[in-house]
């Protein structure tokens, strides 16, 4: 602040000098018009979001005015909308927090490996469609992450810890569902005088992920057969009947411009306009046929393909420059774990799907 030390400046942003803000608010009422003029009105909390983000920042909408307890300094800040869908600002700013609340209260002093998994593109879509499905698809992946973790340290029936943070567009600003997964890398053991102690585990070789992308693969194929989405014909598995997810929002499909939208999306396509349907960018022509489950090819270190799924394991962040076999866990790290499941508990109330699993 003025007149003092200040560690962080602030620096007010300005929103509406931004590329993405000209494009949005330059466009979005005509867009909804087209819409209109369609009968197919886009769902009502996409457009709150859309109208949200262009009040973001923007001191005509609302600012709160702050002073300095130290020097009285005063300075007005405006109004963010909290949006969780596209707005730089308030993306960044729930990372951020995100980030220290993980690393300040929750992660206890041990190794820290992130996993990313990526689906065939027809499951992306369904996972869009159906929070149900995507939440059935999570609890597989995170017991075969924790099956995987148990197996590199070597304790049958140790426990592990997994966030899991469902991200839902791609590098191309795409719909994708895919997955980032925080897991402790190792597992902890519960020894007859109560306490517990983790075991680190081994770092992940082409060979495990390898395994580890194939029981994935299994798992989730199995669950789709199970709701037959998927069929098995002869050696081949066919896209079933998928119409339980598409008419999950309650909507017919004519009513439906989400559908197309995010349909158009997934596949790099052009959803609306004069040129609805053409590719974005060269793509490979999609068939009903799901891809084979063992044509593993791995991409780098600790990344694999197969079937249409991923897992990259590469990257991981040590607890400290030298990690001992064995770590004992004592009261503060008890509180810590006791914490965790807390968050975890929290974090399924408020999301509706285990985003959060101590296994």
């Amino acid at each position: 602040m003025h007149g003092c030390q200040s560690i962080v400046a602030y620096e007010q942003r300005n929103p509406a000098a931004t590329q993405l803000y000209k494009v949005i608010s330059e466009n979005l009422n005509s867009f909804l018009a087209e819409r209109t003029e369609e009968g197919r009105n886009l769902p009502k909390f996409i457009v709150r979001e859309f109208e949200s983000y262009l009040r973001c920042g923007i001191y005509a909408h609302g600012f709160g005015r702050v002073q300095c307890g130290s020097c009285q300094h005063e300075k007005i800040v405006p109004h963010s909308c909290k949006g969780r869908g596209f707005c730089p600002s308030c993306g960044a700013r729930r990372m951020a927090e995100a980030a220290i609340h993980l690393v300040d209260e929750l992660l206890p002093l041990v190794p820290v490996r992130q996993f990313v998994i990526t689906f065939p593109v027809q499951l992306r879509l369904w996972m869009a469609r159906s929070k149900s499905l995507c939440a059935k698809v999570c609890e597989k992946v995170c017991a075969e992450l924790t099956a995987h973790l148990q197996r590199a340290a070597g304790i049958e029936d140790g426990l592990s810890g997994l966030v899991v943070f469902i991200q839902r567009f791609g590098s191309a600003a795409n719909l994708n569902i895919h997955f980032h997964v925080i897991a402790l890398d190792g597992v902890y053991e519960k020894k007859s005088t109560g306490r517990l102690k983790f075991y680190p585990a081994q770092a992940p070789s082409n060979e495990t992920i390898q395994n580890l992308v194939g029981s994935i693969a299994t798992k989730i194929n199995n669950l789709l057969i199970r709701k037959k989405y998927l069929e098995k014909v002869e050696d081949m598995v066919l896209v079933g009947n998928t119409e339980d997810i598409f008419n999950e929002s309650g909507q017919h499909s004519h009513e439906d411009v989400h559908l197309p939208a995010q349909a158009a999306s997934v596949t790099h396509r052009i959803a609306f306009g004069p040129n609805t349907g053409q590719p974005v960018r060269r793509l490979k022509s999609q068939t009903s046929l799901w891809p084979p489950e063992q044509n593993f090819k791995s991409t780098s270190t600790a990344c694999v393909l197969a079937g249409g799924y991923s897992v990259h394991a590469d990257g991981v962040a040590p607890s400290s420059p030298t990690i001992p076999r064995l770590v004992t866990v004592g009261p503060s790290e008890l509180r810590r774990a006791h914490h965790f499941q807390r968050f975890m508990r929290m974090i399924f109330i408020e999301v509706g799907s285990p985003h959060v699993e101590l296994a």
